[in-house]
């Protein structure tokens, strides 16, 4: 199944067309494809452009696409955005955190490692599930094994959620429904 068809039906299983509301939010450095995955979606997943809001936050790295009851929040972290009180009240209510880290740009690793441990330790999001999508391995000089990017961002340190990292490529349309679906399935 493409992977944009699988996030499609994983919307669906988190209540896309149910009254319960559900927050997830995408977090990761700057380029990671965060608003990548979203436009892409709104191209190319049946029905998830129509009835689609957009709202920009002014003044941040921050946008928020809301779909039925399926709020989608995209979150730029890292040392260029220390904005502490923006960040804890996007994250607020989350029901589960998508984690993008460039699979290409490995002189990032410690820098993407630093904030995936400290949006862990963060009270707002005690026992939320963590999925970390190691994007862009369509490029080839990308890291294209999801160990290598549990080893490289010490995710067998994190013990208190569940969290899972799975391979994509937005670009191609690859590996991100499935995470998405694993993501749905803990919710």
């Amino acid at each position: 199944m493409a992977a944009s068809h699988m996030f499609y039906y994983s919307l669906s299983y988190l209540g896309l067309y149910r009254t319960k509301p559900t927050k997830l939010v995408f977090v990761g450095l700057n380029h990671a494809g965060k608003s990548s995955l979203l436009q892409n979606c709104a191209d190319h997943v049946p029905d998830f452009a129509a009835a689609t809001s957009h709202t920009s936050h002014p003044g941040s790295d921050s946008e928020t696409l809301i779909k039925g009851n399926v709020s989608f929040t995209t979150l730029d972290v890292g040392r260029h955005h220390r904005d502490r009180e923006l960040w804890i009240e996007s994250i607020r209510g989350a029901l589960g955190i998508v984690f993008m880290v460039d699979a290409h740009d490995t002189k990032r690793f410690d820098e993407a490692a630093a904030e995936l441990h400290a949006l862990s330790a963060a009270e707002e999001l005690e026992g939320v599930p963590f999925l970390v999508l190691g994007n862009k391995i369509d490029h080839p000089d990308a890291i294209t094994t999801a160990q290598v990017i549990r080893d490289r961002l010490r995710v067998d340190e994190i013990q208190n959620r569940p969290i899972r990292v799975f391979m994509c490529s937005v670009a191609a349309r690859l590996g991100y429904g499935e995470g998405i679906g694993w993501l749905a399935s803990k919710i």
